[in-house]
């Protein structure tokens, strides 16, 4: 009796991980060969540099950041694929977004999907933004492979990855953090929180975030000429990643409404490093908490510090400041504050769909899980120190700890 064939799967390593490794594989993969202007070349050049030698990636991290590197260089060649086909892509236009940014862990998530169950705005879902190039059968195959791919994906997250799922649901179907375009210049600001990439880190804040919300506005341009166009509906966007970058968005978006969203620094290191634990399992083999949690502190103060400054030249009334407790207790009055300074009517339908999302989705509705301060290496009075000039400009926050 003959003996089963087996068949063997290639390994992925470590060497794999390189610039024209990838570049070739996802032209396969595609059957493209046009990226356009090469100009995030450099940054993914170094970015790959830091993974293959900083990033202490697993075995199976490998092969995850891989993939992820895979999707995003895919959907940039769709991209130039699709704009070289139809130039008018670039006519759309982008008025009048609502951004909201601050720290992880501030309330922008449910912010943002609570104001994008407003059926009068744009919704930025999972599946767009983690795949915004449409696939060759996208147009005739329904509900869109893009989609059922993206609930593919969340139901393995959902099986493997249960403690970060319940930190952060991904929900293929609800919106998520335009931070996934913005990483496919490899230019962003947060590629060094995914994993450790230190020298990509040093690069990227030697460099101006422009090209990066440049590219940013054609990708939505792009997703809205695939949704028919802007009819009247602003975009409704969110990522921590715009924290300290203000005087680049606005240049790009210069008509936006910025919200701030403000919680007490010890809940956010506490909540966002035990985050961090788990997307960093994702990928790396050891994890020292401590140090990332100096990582996101040192990081995020430096942001800080760049928006402060930005509001200097901005002037406040540019931007519109909202505190956790506030978005947890009472959202709906914040979103009608949020409406008024943005020059929208909150109207009864949107009200009644935004009501309608809340409750239901209440606290913990993925799953349970706690924040264990003492288990992350930093003490409060660490945190206070590091953060002490925005606790300071902030005066609420101490008292909503």
């Amino acid at each position: 009796m003959a003996e089963a064939s087996t068949i063997t799967m290639p390994v992925i390593g470590i060497e794999d991980l390189h610039p024209d490794l990838l570049l070739a594989a996802a032209s396969k993969a595609t059957g493209l060969a046009d990226y356009g202007d090469m100009d995030f070349l450099e940054g993914f050049t170094l970015y790959l540099e830091d993974l293959r030698t900083d990033a202490g990636l697993s075995e199976s991290g490998v092969g995850n950041i891989r993939q992820d590197i895979l999707r995003m260089l895919s959907n940039r060649l769709g991209f130039v694929r699709d704009l070289t086909q139809h130039p008018e892509i670039l006519d759309e236009a982008i008025e009048r977004p609502i951004i909201i940014t601050g720290l992880p862990r501030t309330g922008t998530t449910k912010l943002q999907r609570m104001i994008s169950a407003d059926p009068g705005v744009q919704r930025l879902e999972a599946w767009r933004v983690n795949f915004p190039a449409p696939f060759p059968d996208s147009a005739v195959i329904r509900p869109d492979p893009r989609i059922v791919l993206m609930e593919q994906i969340e139901s393995v997250l959902k099986t493997q990855y249960p403690e970060m799922m319940a930190r952060h649901p991904v929900e293929a179907r609800e919106p998520d953090e335009e931070w996934y375009l913005m990483e496919m210049t490899f230019a962003s600001s947060f590629s060094s929180i995914r994993t450790p990439a230190p020298r990509h880190r040093a690069w990227m804040e030697s460099r101006s975030q422009v090209p990066v919300y440049e590219y940013l506005r054609r990708i939505l341009q792009y997703l809205q000429w695939q949704d028919g166009g802007g009819r009247g509906r602003p975009w409704v966007l969110k990522t921590p990643a715009h924290l300290g970058n203000l005087l680049e968005l606005f240049e790009v978006f210069h008509d936006a409404t910025l919200v701030h969203c403000h919680r007490h620094p010890n809940s956010v290191v506490a909540s966002a490093v035990s985050l961090l634990e788990a997307g960093h399992g994702i990928y790396c083999k050891h994890l020292d908490l401590r140090v990332i949690a100096m990582g996101f502190i040192d990081f995020f103060t430096k942001q800080l510090e760049r928006n402060f400054s930005a509001r200097q030249t901005l002037g406040e009334s540019r931007i519109v400041d909202v505190y956790y407790d506030d978005i947890r207790d009472r959202p709906l009055d914040i979103i009608s504050d949020i409406y008024d300074r943005w020059g929208r009517r909150l109207t009864p339908e949107a009200k009644s769909a935004l009501t309608e999302w809340n409750e239901s989705r209440p606290e913990g509705y993925k799953g349970k899980y706690r924040n264990e301060a003492e288990r992350i290496g930093v003490d409060r009075a660490e945190i206070e120190a590091a953060f002490a000039d925005y606790l300071r400009r902030f005066p609420r926050l101490a008292e909503h700890d």
